[in-house]
């Protein structure tokens, strides 16, 4: 039995049974991570996954228990090397972030290069992922800290600390008749193209949410899900595009402009997001605090200890 058979097991099943998706969050194959669970399954002597016609379709008694147990131990092994590490190597180290694509452009890089220069042996590794997928790899281990888009839902026991809001923007061509309106309606975005990020991403929840409160039904022209792409065709004239101000950069976007539009959209919710079963290293509190100078250490670690005890708190019974 090793830990890397206890992180593919964990993997599956965090992932609702789905090989390919775990697969894909660990940067492995298919058949690597099927081999080594079966031979997990063959060192305990028993079956752990219920299998009909060659898939997995949920667990075992013995399996439910053995999950539980190797959660707590990868959890607990991960927590006691950062420890060690923290008390022997304060200046060395390994954090991994996941992040949008549009907050690895706008908000990452200066705190990194903070933490770069306060913490010049520490590697910092930069995973681009939608929101989704930094919740799934924050619950099986695979990140430090993500960087997402508002709270992580409750039975995914994590924790989010907003960190700022973001102001959305809407983009067009330099020389948009829009530029030249006063007060931007709803209707008055209905009267061109629209570019959308894809309904995978929070922005495209929000901007499709609003018109259809509105009672219209927004049909896009383009759908992008990366806001570079997103902003190159509506410099060649594609569409419009509703976007994170954060994507948008005045100096170097300029054969865009960016028309305020926090009246017609809410902002986004920048989160940090972590578990909070998990040892967390020095740079990882610089970088939070960085980005959101409100978020202290003594504050952050008094948040972590109440999530843990609203975590351990029995349910409610049902009647």
């Amino acid at each position: 039995m090793t830990f890397t058979q206890l992180r593919y097991f964990v993997a599956v099943v965090e992932c609702g049974f789905n090989v390919s998706k775990a697969a894909l969050l660990l940067h492995t194959s298919q058949p690597g991570i099927s081999r080594q669970i079966r031979v997990l399954e063959q060192s305990i002597g028993t079956h752990l996954l219920v299998r009909t016609n060659g898939r997995i379709i949920g667990l075992t008694e013995a399996g439910s228990k053995t999950f539980s147990t190797a959660k707590r131990v990868l959890k607990d092994v991960t927590s006691l090397k950062s420890m060690s590490e923290e008390y022997l190597q304060e200046e060395v180290g390994h954090l991994v972030i996941g992040t949008m694509h549009t907050h690895a452009l706008g908000i990452l890089p200066s705190a990194v290069a903070m933490l770069r220069k306060r913490y010049p042996g520490v590697t910092i590794e930069v995973r681009q992922a939608s929101p989704v997928m930094i919740t799934e790899l924050c619950k099986i281990g695979e990140l430090d800290i993500g960087l997402s888009l508002g709270q992580p839902e409750a039975q995914h026991r994590l924790l989010g600390f907003p960190l700022v809001s973001i102001p959305r923007v809407l983009i067009v061509q330099k020389n948009h008749p829009l530029l030249k309106k006063r007060n931007i309606s709803l209707e008055d975005l209905l009267n061109y193209p629209m570019i959308c990020q894809h309904s995978l991403s929070a922005g495209g929840w929000e901007v499709t949410r609003v018109f259809k409160e509105m009672g219209k039904e927004l049909s896009p022209a383009i759908y992008a899900m990366d806001s570079s792409v997103i902003k190159a065709f509506v410099e060649k004239d594609a569409g419009i595009a509703v976007i994170s101000g954060a994507s948008f950069d005045p100096k170097r976007d300029t054969a865009i402009r960016a028309i305020d539009v926090s009246k017609l959209f809410q902002p986004s919710q920048l989160t940090a997001v972590i578990d909070p079963y998990r040892f967390l290293r020095g740079y990882t509190y610089d970088l939070i605090t960085e980005i959101a100078p409100q978020w202290t250490k003594r504050k952050i670690d008094l948040t972590i200890r109440e999530a843990i005890s609203n975590l351990e708190m029995p349910l409610p019974a049902t009647l």
